[in-house]
């Protein structure tokens, strides 16, 4: 199917200039062209972080036991990602969008910190970036508006970053009781700035000047109320790192579900996760083989 202006990319109210009067004052297939590259944007920051993540997970299988569940998990979390970037990068090529690369400080500074994070940071990015794309994703699935192909990606995506949900709450949750107080501390302290940084990545300024919108774009985009309140929500949502009284982290309400418990497609996607999640815990409980292994071969829809 070709690319058009016929659907919108992302749904419109989660592009960034919806209810402004600039988008007010656009053509229809302006708003469309915009949601096209915004979700290029969108898509180019997510094979950026994937890629840090299969870096980071690579590190840890040099030195892992092959007879534990982690090490396959871990594998079958590298596999999906490299998947993924080559389906984001197929429709960042295909879509005819430029390549939008993050700003230099933050590409700085993921150079400095891939080297030198915890492991515990890690799984919290994981939390932080799969969570809002999950969201995201989510909502472009169930829009009729949006692309085919674009909702195809997100269906993609949601059932695959399921098992990367699932494994990364386990693990903190696992190993969030043994942790120093400081340590504690500090990921509680870690989650909001992660989120908030990925969450104003995820559309480059250049996207404005590329579909030849006034200067001041960028400005009303980040002024713009309604997003403003889509970053904090996300910010707050899903599975905040903080400790319980049974040294477990605790769990606030999340945004994706708010709305929207009653979509077929929303329910589905949870059953997916939750699905994930207790293959893991079988994973980790049963014997080596072949239960350890035989969720990585499974049909998630099955």
């Amino acid at each position: 199917m070709p690319f058009d202006d016929t659907h919108f990319y992302l749904p419109p109210d989660l592009v960034s200039l919806y209810g402004t009067e600039l988008w007010n004052s656009m053509t229809r297939q302006q708003q469309v062209r915009l949601s096209m590259h915004e979700a290029s944007s969108t898509l180019a920051q997510g094979l950026w972080f994937e890629n840090i993540l299969s870096f980071k997970l690579l590190s840890y299988l040099y030195r892992a036991n092959p007879q534990e569940p982690h090490f396959y998990w871990m594998l079958q979390e590298i596999a999906d990602e490299c998947r993924h970037s080559m389906m984001f990068g197929e429709f960042i090529r295909r879509s005819g969008t430029p390549w939008y690369e993050p700003n230099r400080l933050v590409t700085y500074t993921a150079n400095f910190t891939r080297f030198v994070a915890p492991k515990v940071s890690v799984f919290v990015g994981v939390l932080a970036a799969e969570a809002t794309t999950d969201y995201l994703n989510r909502r472009v699935m169930q829009d009729p508006e949006c692309h085919p192909i674009m909702r195809q990606i997100a269906r993609i995506h949601v059932i695959e970053e399921a098992r990367h949900l699932g494994y990364a709450r386990h693990w903190l949750d696992e190993n969030y009781a043994k942790m120093p107080l400081p340590m504690r501390v500090w990921i509680r302290m870690q989650a909001p700035i992660v989120t908030m940084t990925l969450l104003s990545q995820l559309v480059n300024t250049r996207v404005y000047e590329e579909v030849g919108l006034p200067p001041d774009a960028a400005s009303l985009a980040r002024r713009n109320p309604a997003r403003r309140r889509f970053w904090q929500m996300r910010a707050r949502s899903d599975r905040v790192p903080g400790s319980n009284r049974r040294g477990k982290l605790a769990r606030r309400p999340s945004l994706a579900r708010i709305g929207h418990d009653g979509n077929r497609a929303d329910v589905n996607a949870r059953a997916i996760q939750n699905r994930y999640r207790l293959r893991w815990r079988e994973a980790v409980r049963g014997p080596f083989l072949p239960r350890a292994f035989a969720p990585l071969h499974s049909n998630p829809l099955h």
